[in-house]
């Protein structure tokens, strides 16, 4: 049996009841840098390091900016609508035909409120409606349970931890809490009285 080929959807932009999820355009770089990027809190648990200036997340936003053009690039800006102001990310890469594995960030003013789980669901919905995945991922360290909440409220199972299998920017070699959610509890979820 022959893998599917992917499906890679367009970056479009999704409306929830609080939030708008749009491209990233360069001009997005000093709300990024101020709200979220430059803060180790906020970094911690990343993969990727603190941005040390402005220009540094301009960088950044250009290379996602090309990847919306050859639609390599899968990441979302997280607008909160009451104040317009840009708060976080939302996105992630095709892993293989089949799987989508995602991250976020947000700013540290915004915690607490559900922003996450509001953008995350919209995007996992719009995954699953639109490409052939199977199976959408995404992990925490250990020390992040707060993360593991996240997953939880979009639906993902919890699947366990590997030793010591993520390098992380602040923290270095860590485990890594794994979660998932299949077409097939995505489904489920959407029938009635579920």
């Amino acid at each position: 049996m022959e893998c599917p080929k992917p499906i890679k959807p367009d970056v479009v932009r999704l409306e929830t009841p609080r939030l708008i999820l749009r491209r990233f355009e360069i001009s997005d770089a000093e709300e990024m840098y101020a709200n979220w990027a430059n803060d180790p809190e906020v970094t911690r648990y990343m993969i990727w390091t603190t941005h040390p200036n402005v220009e540094h997340s301009r960088e950044i936003l250009s290379k996602w900016v090309e990847g919306y053009r050859d639609n390599t690039c899968f990441n979302w800006a997280i607008e909160f609508k009451p104040e317009k102001t840009l708060v976080g990310s939302v996105g992630g890469d095709f892993m293989d035909p089949l799987i989508f594995s995602f991250g976020y960030c947000l700013s540290r003013a915004y915690w607490g409120r559900g922003i996450v789980p509001e953008a995350a669901r919209a995007m996992i919905a719009y995954v699953f409606d639109n490409t052939n995945v199977n199976r959408i991922e995404a992990f925490h360290d250990p020390e992040n349970s707060k993360s593991g909440r996240v997953m939880q409220k979009c639906g993902m199972i919890l699947e366990g931890t590997l030793r010591q299998c993520l390098f992380t920017s602040n923290r270095g070699i860590s485990d890594r809490v794994t979660y998932s959610i299949l077409r097939e509890d995505y489904e489920r979820m959407r029938q009635p009285g579920a």
